[in-house]
């Protein structure tokens, strides 16, 4: 059977589409609401997104995106795109449409003077993503729990790190699907009532509770923290979620290849926790 393949739009009816997509593909989620995908989509200040919809006839089948993100990398200021909410409908599941909706999105990309592609794969995208698609791996983001926010060390100097404005903050800190902490340049998000999210921030936001984190635990995912200055533990396989693989694509051919080592890389700048 042949699907139409579309350029994503962003009018409400094609916004409410998405929802009714990313509802049915994760249905334990519900955060997807037209109020959220117009914050996420719509108002980040690097531009809206870009990707590609496949229909059968009306009914939105398959959904890829890339959000524009900022990177210093090596030294350049470059900019790219961070593929999120990906979704298959799953009575259309086998079909490659995954794969051929996010080669044509990273060539609208490379079109539109876009120098990378960044994303975070679970174990069912990786291989597409390295074997179809041309990105490589580098590395398995850590995922820890456990007690004390002085876990980075501001020194250490990076190679490759997100580029963090005052705008693109805000913009981060008005998620309408949740509430942000913030103290002693620790980001921190509740997820459970004993548990909490935490990244690292340069500056404190606008807009957001200047209170220290309450909660007992909290959970780490990224690259870089130096954990050593709280007492975190690796989460058992049997409670961890399916693996973060940190994979990347170079869409003009000249950045430098970035390993483990070169990048600080956490949840905020991938996730909308």
């Amino acid at each position: 059977m042949e699907y139409s393949i579309r350029k994503v739009e962003l009018d409400n009816l094609s916004i409410q589409k998405t929802c009714s997509l990313l509802q049915k593909a994760f249905p334990k989620s519900t955060k997807f609401t037209p109020d959220f995908l117009k914050w996420q989509y719509v108002e980040n200040p690097l531009g809206k997104c870009i990707g590609y919809n496949a229909f059968d006839e009306d009914k939105m089948i398959s959904h890829y995106i890339g959000l524009p993100v900022e990177m210093n990398i090596f030294g350049s200021q470059c900019r790219g795109i961070l593929p999120i909410n990906v979704a298959t409908d799953p009575q259309y599941g086998g079909k490659r449409l995954f794969s051929n909706l996010a080669a044509k999105t990273y060539a609208l990309a490379r079109e539109e003077g876009y120098d990378f592609v960044i994303g975070v794969a679970n174990a069912q995208t990786t291989n597409a993503y390295i074997k179809h698609l041309g990105l490589y791996l580098i590395a398995p983001l850590d995922v820890r729990i456990g007690f004390g926010t002085k876990i980075y060390d501001n020194t250490q100097a990076f190679n490759c790190y997100h580029r963090w404005t005052p705008e693109t903050i805000d913009w981060r800190m008005r998620n309408p699907d949740n509430h942000y902490a913030f103290s002693n340049n620790i980001l921190t998000s509740s997820i459970a009532t004993i548990a909490q999210t935490i990244s690292y921030l340069p500056q404190k936001p606008n807009n957001v509770s200047n209170k220290k984190p309450v909660s007992f635990l909290n959970l780490y995912v990224g690259l870089g923290a130096n954990l050593k200055k709280g007492t975190y533990f690796h989460l058992p396989s049997f409670v961890k979620r399916s693996p973060f693989n940190l994979v990347f694509m170079d869409l003009k051919g000249t950045l430098p290849i970035i390993r483990k080592e070169d990048i600080f890389f956490q949840l905020i700048d991938f996730d909308v926790i």
